[in-house]
């Protein structure tokens, strides 16, 4: 696993037990949620096949066997130059942890998941919330849906996102098949640029020859931000 249950303090709280769920194994759940959560992250992202192989070269490196240097820039950041309408630009990748400050977008959507899964407690008679015994009820949504959006702008921010018209290739437009119709239709998605700091997938895919095993079915990648009322 890239990261573990240091990366849950601060902002990201989630403490080890407390009342009124002191029978409940919080520590136990965080690490099944960790699991779980980064393998259908990154193996989403990546492609199952290049997910494995970093996972596998990530667990075993040591002083003798390093990690190869395109996975610890995808990892630990790095900055780098390339070539936009004929200007070279640099924009800077801030990696998927960053160890010192003990963040991580994978941090910020376990949390949500966590949070959500944990808000409510499945009994007999149905999903109920405990009763406090100390202090007063307060909705989680702003927490959870700050934490939902910082995972995406991190993870997918920019990429397919509009880009004057452009496709991901610098074509006009893309022809993509367009099921509710049964037709086609025009995708205009491309990477917009305006912002230095780029997400995780705006990284692989412009540097993409150095990560040969990425899936690059990008028509899947991005989502939707949530407002404060958690839609």
């Amino acid at each position: 696993m890239l990261i573990d249950n240091t990366y849950f303090e601060g902002k990201r709280f989630i403490p080890n037990t407390s009342e009124p769920e002191i029978n409940d194994r919080t520590t136990d759940n965080l690490q099944e949620f960790i699991e779980s959560t980064e393998k259908d992250v990154l193996s989403y992202c990546f492609g199952f096949e290049m997910w494995e192989d970093i996972k596998e070269k990530y667990e075993t490196k040591s002083e003798a066997n390093p990690l190869p240097e395109n996975y610890q820039k995808l990892i630990f950041g790095t900055s780098y130059e390339i070539d936009v309408n004929g200007e070279m630009k640099k924009f800077f990748w801030q990696g998927i942890l960053e160890p010192d400050l003990r963040r991580s977008f994978l941090a910020d959507i376990i949390y949500y998941n966590f949070k959500i899964d944990k808000n409510t407690q499945t009994s007999e008679f149905g999903e109920i919330t405990a009763e406090n015994k100390v202090g007063n009820k307060a909705s989680i949504t702003p927490k959870v849906v700050e934490a939902y959006n910082s995972f995406l702008a991190k993870c997918f921010g920019g990429f397919r996102g509009f880009a004057n018209g452009l496709t991901l290739e610098g074509n006009p437009y893309w022809i993509v098949p367009n099921r509710l119709y049964n037709g086609f239709g025009l995708d205009y998605y491309g990477i917009n640029r305006n912002n230095k700091n780029v997400s995780m997938m705006q990284f692989l895919y412009d540097n993409k020859e150095n990560y040969p095993l990425l899936d690059l079915d990008y028509h899947r990648y991005g989502g939707e931000r949530k407002n404060q009322f958690g839609v």
